[in-house]
């Protein structure tokens, strides 16, 4: 009894005696705050992976049963990602614990990505179904609309996701408002204004609704599929179409008529990138599948410069502060400077991506990236 108690009384002595020779850490202050700004990205593979946005070091690195083509969302200081086999994961950001038991749902698309709103997060499936951030299922809606084929958008308290050649409006507890049908398949995610909803189709159009009623706004024709989602900026839409050209069109060009075209810039190849924007230089940035990141001034549609890869970008640039972020085929993770077309780092992933980073962003600068973006 003697000898455990002085061992005891020898292992708190010695525990006293580490903690008074380190200066960094004391038992009277809290853990220190370990989570940093980081780039979060989903491979063509299985595996997750998160990266100090300063450096490009591997912070993270996370195994999954399923594949992942689609971007993670941040929301409620978690990290949850959809895996094209149907699984909803989510991790603690600041301790990497996993949040709960993988949710098994149906996959549709391997382009679905979430959506959050605090503590809810929006999963298109079969369904569109609606979880806290805690693995509690909410509610679905189906109602007969049958598989949720896009990503889903979110905006003054609404949502909005499409169902093949249908657009539905939703209040957050899962109730439609209104729905709106296309010519054809809606073949991007939608992006919201104030006044109108904006996305591509598969009959090669840009489209615009109207956002209270789904009533059709106007069509700009392509010469190919539009699978870029479209930038909303400045009065005006901007995607990218297989046509191998990227096209801006007037906002407001009125119910009922033909969109009017600003500028639209040749590239080599198809442009499935969905560009993003740095507002202090109006530069607009896009991948294309002829391996470059095009930087165009938003209002001229000058090419301003071209940063050459190793294979084509299909991933959609994100944009924080100055810096860029975005990955090619040739499996590298890029972080460029906006404003001169520099590179600063990359890093090789060992897989190709599709999905957007995202960016964890704890240090609330300007952000310009996807649905599942984190402003904190």
């Amino acid at each position: 009894m003697f000898k455990k108690f002085n061992v005891f009384l020898f292992v708190v002595g010695l525990s006293a005696l580490m903690f008074s020779c380190n200066k960094d850490m004391s038992p009277d202050l809290p853990l220190p705050d370990v989570r940093k700004k980081t780039v979060f990205i989903t491979t063509n593979s299985n595996r997750l992976y998160g990266y100090d946005a300063e450096t490009g070091q591997k912070t993270w690195e996370k195994s999954l049963k399923g594949k992942m083509s689609s971007s993670p969302l941040i929301t409620d200081d978690a990290l949850f990602v959809f895996t094209e086999d149907g699984d909803l994961y989510g991790w603690d950001l600041k301790t990497q614990e996993q949040k709960f038991s993988p949710k098994k749902l149906f996959s549709v698309s391997p382009n679905n990505s979430l959506a959050g709103m605090g503590n809810l997060i929006f999963v298109p499936s079969d369904s569109l179904y609606c979880f806290d951030t805690d693995g509690n299922r909410k509610w679905a809606y189906g109602s007969g609309a049958g598989p949720a084929t896009t990503a889903v958008t979110l905006f003054n308290n609404r949502i909005y996701v499409g169902f093949g050649m249908a657009i539905r409006c939703l209040d957050d507890a899962g109730n439609m408002i209104w729905q709106s049908t296309a010519n054809d398949i809606i073949t991007t995610t939608l992006k919201a204004t104030t006044s109108a909803l904006f996305f591509g189709t598969a009959d090669y159009k840009m489209q615009a609704i109207d956002i209270t009623n789904g009533a059709y706004l106007w069509t700009y024709t392509t010469s190919s599929n539009v699978l870029s989602a479209p930038l909303v900026y400045g009065g005006m839409s901007i995607s990218g179409s297989d046509d191998n050209n990227i096209y801006c069109v007037d906002m407001q060009a009125g119910a009922g008529q033909q969109g009017l075209l600003r500028w639209s810039v040749p590239t080599k190849e198809r442009v499935r990138s969905s560009p993003a924007i740095h507002i202090p230089t109006n530069t607009v940035l896009v991948g294309c599948h002829d391996y470059f990141l095009y930087a165009i001034d938003h209002v001229s549609g000058t090419v301003k410069w071209k940063y050459p890869t190793g294979s084509l970008i299909s991933s959609s640039p994100v944009i924080l502060g100055n810096k860029a972020y975005f990955a090619s085929y040739d499996k590298y993770l890029y972080c460029i400077d906006v404003r001169f077309g520099d590179l600063l780092w990359k890093t090789n992933m060992d897989f190709s991506a599709d999905g957007s980073p995202i960016i964890d962003n704890v240090t609330n600068e300007a952000y310009n990236g996807a649905s599942g973006m984190s402003t904190n």
